[in-house]
């Protein structure tokens, strides 16, 4: 990452970490979608640790101020937790929620992750798009599927190319000017380059949430409100409505897909 990018990086990161501290709207402001992130990872976890974690360790890579963390560790009390952040205010943090059996580090997953051991379980959420270059994301993803052990497991929230273009379809089709763009501290991810982890020894299997399970929100969020709410306006009841009325993951409008690996070898 140049020196330029790195500044865009640590800059927007020095607000969230001042802005918001340990609250669980750090890094994302829509609450729906961070809850569906924590029950996918949750529910993952619950389908293969195994004697409540004893023996296994699980390493969040970009793990920001250490909520999902908090979280692992009140339904995993067994499970060795790691987590790594490249932002030194976040990893602060993080580290201050004194999580037991946990150890937190500041560090930089396009490096070489082997000296934090290697791990039954990786997750990442919406950290790899955090990357601002194609090479650098290819080498994160390499990096992240050599600590997993054999049999192990890599679980994500990432943001995706191809369901943009769809709800940006969608979008024109009722009139509404403004596409939906990724952040300029992001940079999401195309189908292709999972190809890297298929070339690690990982792959694809499906998971308890399916991957397009935000797709409903967001057609809610970024299309159906942006047609029904007055000037002025709040979205909550409109959304928390549609919400419990629609059933998840209905078409691909979500960039946020939820994805699950495991390593053969």
């Amino acid at each position: 990452m140049n020196q330029n990018t790195n500044d865009i990086i640590i800059n927007h990161y020095n607000k969230v970490a001042e802005k918001f501290g340990l609250s669980p709207s750090s890094t994302i402001g829509d609450q729906y979608i961070r809850q569906a992130e924590i029950t996918f990872f949750i529910e993952s976890l619950k389908a293969k640790v195994s004697n409540q974690g004893e023996g296994q360790s699980l390493f969040d890579i970009g793990c920001g101020n250490g909520h999902l963390l908090s979280v692992i560790r009140q339904e995993f009390p067994k499970l060795k937790l790691f987590g790594l952040d490249f932002h030194p205010e976040l990893t602060k943090l993080a580290q201050s929620r004194k999580l037991e059996n946990c150890e937190i580090i500041q560090g930089d997953m396009r490096k070489e992750l082997s000296m934090f051991g290697h791990h039954d379980f990786v997750i990442t959420e919406r950290s790899v798009i955090n990357l601002l270059n194609k090479e650098e994301q290819f080498c994160a993803l390499s990096n992240i599927s050599m600590i997993i052990k054999p049999q192990g497991y890599y679980f994500f929230s990432e943001s995706f190319e191809e369901p943009r273009a769809n709800i940006n379809r969608a979008r024109k089709q009722m009139y509404l000017a403004e596409d939906i763009n990724p952040s300029k501290h992001n940079l999401w991810l195309r189908e292709e380059d999972l190809l890297t982890l298929n070339e690690n020894n990982m792959h694809e299997i499906d998971g308890p949430l399916a991957k397009n399970h935000l797709s409903t929100h967001f057609y809610i969020t970024r299309i159906l409100h942006s047609i029904a709410l007055p000037k002025g306006g709040v979205a909550e009841e409109f959304q928390n409505f549609f919400n419990t009325a629609l059933p998840a993951a209905v078409g691909n409008y979500s960039p946020i897909l939820f994805r699950s690996f495991e390593k053969s070898k």
